[in-house]
């Protein structure tokens, strides 16, 4: 047997061997741990990317949000504007008021409706009966709707942000018992790529967008949306009144009764009306001038002299609208008159009579004037226009580019009584002519009568005449020259005042009387033609009437005096004036009630076509969208159309920073105010320790008295007295905002009731008491009408 030796081996280099191993296996150790760290390195930047994108997408959907969510205040605002227009119809059997709850319920549907044709191009609708709207019939609308989402998508690299499908579109219109209305469209895809050192990565969002009609209910019923206002400095229910002082009215101006400039004890009144702008501002009298109960004064502008002063009244780029313009004579011994100057950039909308009343006035008129009462009767001193010249020494320049003279003359015989003449602009002197001529009066009898008589001479003749048949009370040739002007059977009128008979012309009708002045003018009886001459000179001394050369258009429906100088010279009246002034006088009385009554200013044209405001009421809904309440046109205070009156005059009266503190507001060289008060106020000009105010809003249901200038807006349910030089100047951006604004005063105090309050067009809508709703209109947020629902990412 073979026996093998066991030998020990030599094991030298075995600890190298083993070392090596080790080493080698830390090797690959480090290097599989370094190879992990740079690819959990590469996938945290992956992450860290693919999250950016992610967050980048989700921004696209905030902006989509507010995209459409603004698109729906806008949809939300033109539906409440339709509502509105719509709350009074007139139907045949007479006015429908829409309730409350048939108001909201018109408010849903149009704004579901509006909504839905901009999401879907009007692709999408609803049926008459339908309380759901679906696409599925139609691909047209999901075309129309990813364009719609895509067109709220800006300011990206073409291709990098898309809205890249959208599933199906469910409408709502009422559904579930009336507690849906809403639009949703499903399955809205959003991507977003980004290319990043050469490489691009992608984001894709999926969710459901929600366009809902908010949990609010809007009180329709004591809404007055009409803020016309806010363009106006001055409105005061009574009267405008300025007294001796320099006054610039650089703003629009209202007065119910009256706008007064008069002197004061040391010296006469000044005041300019004037735009500082390009468009003119209007100057309003007579919010109660229309009604049966105006005694002629009543929306006049009045410029007075006394027997120390003269007044001065400008006006520059202005509308005038009123019942009269007038030079007014404050004392019988009137020496120095008033002047009135108005520029050719004015447009004068007058009711009844320019009168040149107190003796040495001056009245310049330009622009465009209309003095267009006319209905083609012998109604009325009221219901008739005229320019006219009673003072002595008077001067009237007229250089209209446009002059529409709508009545004639009248001579105020009496408080119940006038007399209509044959001109339409005319100095007092020529009334004489009115009067039948003594040689056709008391022919036969034994003393001659004059004209105007006794009444105890006149009572004698016709008592004579009644037995002798000799006596003629009136005994006219047949062949005189006004035979056919008068009434057949009965040619003259007899009036009696203060114990004197006057016996006039009497005439078939308006055409007859202005071809009689125009007969005398032209001597067709001598003995007249020397009386108008002989009066005109004499009562009236330097007096005069001039008529530009340039004056480009003139309307008159009676004889126009053109100048004065020896005889008079006449213009004859139109030959269409009947058809222009029955136009004219329907649209120009419908818009001064409006502007009277609303101070809204009607657009004169329509569709590029002029416009005839025929009927008060159908013209503000036609031009302007807006349907009144019932008793709006015919309010005698106007600030019952603009104030919430219960909240400063009721049971719980509240008034609102009487003590006129400074808010916060632009510089703090100059301090603005909000006030609402019950009774008078006067504006703190800064003596007696009292904080000076520059500006803001004074609202008072008495009157108020400034002696300074100021920058904003005065409501007086009395006067507006200016005791003080002042300038006047406003706009409507500021006074909305003071309207709306926070309510901070200087002093860090606030008050209890918003100021907006006070304002019927811009008081809360709130909902209805024991109501549910916690959302206003007025305080609508686009989030409050679209949001996103099932929203999730998911990886290209």
């Amino acid at each position: 047997m073979v026996k093998f030796k066991i030998k020990k081996l030599n094991n030298e280099g075995s600890t190298f061997v083993l070392a090596l191993l080790v080493i080698t296996l830390l090797t690959t150790l480090a290097f599989a741990l370094a190879s992990a760290s740079l690819t959990n390195m590469m996938m945290k930047s992956v992450d860290r990317t693919a999250k950016k994108n992610f967050y980048t997408a989700e921004s696209l959907l905030d902006e989509v949000r507010a995209g459409i969510g603004y698109n729906s205040l806008d949809n939300m605002a033109a539906a409440y504007e339709l509502v509105l227009s719509s709350l009074i119809m007139n139907e045949q059997d007479g006015v429908t008021v829409k309730d409350n709850n048939t108001a909201n319920t018109d408010l849903k549907n149009a704004y579901i409706e509006n909504v839905l044709a901009q999401v879907t191009g009007g692709k999408l609708s609803f049926g008459l009966s339908d309380e759901v709207a679906t696409d599925s019939t139609t691909d047209e609308a999901r075309t129309n709707a990813v364009q719609y989402i895509q067109s709220y998508i800006q300011g990206y690299a073409a291709g990098m942000a898309n809205v890249t499908s959208v599933g199906t579109i469910k409408a709502y219109k009422g559904a579930g018992g009336g507690q849906v209305w809403a639009i949703a469209i499903e399955d809205v895809a959003f991507s977003y790529k980004e290319e990043r050192n050469g490489e691009i990565s992608f984001a894709n969002i999926t969710t459901d967008i929600e366009i809902e009609y908010p949990n609010m209910k809007v009180d329709f019923t004591t809404t007055n949306r009409i803020t016309d206002f806010i363009n106006y400095g001055l409105i005061a229910d009574n009267s405008l009144q300025i007294a001796g002082k320099t006054v610039k009215v650089n703003a629009s101006a209202y007065a119910g009764h009256l706008i007064e400039v008069v002197p004061d004890t040391s010296r006469g009144a000044d005041v300019t009306f004037s735009s500082l702008t390009n468009e003119n501002i209007n100057v309003v009298c007579g919010g109660n001038s229309t009604d049966a109960s105006d005694d002629g004064v009543s929306g006049s502008i009045k410029i007075g002299g006394n027997a120390d002063y003269q007044s001065v009244a400008n006006f520059s780029r202005a509308n005038i609208w009123c019942n009269n313009i007038l030079t007014h004579r404050y004392s019988i011994n009137n020496d120095k008159g008033a002047k009135i100057f108005i520029d050719d950039k004015c447009n004068s909308y007058v009711r009844d009579d320019l009168t040149l009343e107190a003796a040495n006035s001056e009245v310049a008129l330009n622009g465009k004037y209309y003095g267009y009462m006319y209905d083609g009767f012998n109604v009325g001193h009221g219901a008739s226009s005229a320019i006219i010249v009673n003072g002595t020494n008077s001067k009237l320049s007229v250089g209209a580019s446009k002059l529409m003279i709508g009545g004639h003359a009248y001579i105020d015989i009496a408080t119940d009584k006038q007399y209509m003449t044959g001109e339409a602009l005319a100095l007092k002197g020529s009334q004489e002519v009115y009067l039948v001529p003594d040689k056709f009066l008391g022919q036969g009898y034994k003393d001659k009568i004059q004209n105007p008589t006794s009444v105890d001479a006149w009572t004698a003749m016709t008592t004579a005449a009644t037995t002798d048949t000799s006596i003629k009370v009136f005994n006219m040739d047949s062949t005189y020259f006004a035979k056919n002007y008068l009434v057949d059977g009965d040619p003259y009128e007899v009036i009696t005042l203060n114990e004197m008979v006057y016996v006039y012309w009497n005439f078939k009708d308006n055409a007859s009387a202005a071809s009689f002045i125009k007969d005398v003018a032209d001597g067709k009886d001598p003995e007249l033609k020397d009386k108008l001459t002989k009066f005109n000179s004499l009562l009236f001394g330097s007096s005069s009437i001039t008529v530009s050369t340039e004056s480009a258009n003139i309307e008159s429906t009676g004889m126009f005096m053109q100048s004065n100088s020896g005889l008079p010279g006449y213009k004859a009246p139109s030959a269409t004036a009947n058809d222009v002034f029955t136009l004219t006088n329907k649209d120009l009385k419908n818009r001064y009630q409006i502007i009277s009554h609303l101070l809204v200013s009607l657009p004169w044209e329509s569709g590029n076509v002029r416009y005839y405001a025929t009927n008060a009421e159908q013209a503000l809904e036609q031009l302007r969208g807006i349907s009144l309440e019932n008793n709006e046109l015919e309010q005698t205070a106007i600030i019952y159309n603009i104030l919430s009156m219960d909240l400063l005059t009721g049971a719980s009266a509240n008034e609102y920073n009487r003590a006129g503190k400074p808010i916060v507001y632009g510089t703090e060289l100059q301090n603005y105010t909000k006030v609402a008060v019950k009774g008078d106020y006067t504006v703190p000009d800064g003596s007696g320790g009292t904080t000076k105010i520059d500006g803001g809003i004074i609202v008072a249901t008495g009157s108020v008295t400034l002696n300074h200038n100021f920058d904003g807006l005065i409501i007086a349910g009395g006067d507006i007295k200016i005791v003080g030089d002042a300038q006047i100047t406003t706009n409507s951006n500021m006074i909305e905002e003071f309207i709306l604004g926070k309510e901070d005063f200087k002093d860090g105090t606030t008050e209890d009731i918003a100021f907006k309050a006070y304002f019927l067009a811009y008081k809360s809508m709130a909902v209805e008491e024991d109501s549910a709703e916690d959302i206003k209109i007025e305080n609508l947020n686009y989030k409050d009408l679209v949001s996103f629902d099932n929203w999730r990412k998911y990886e290209d």
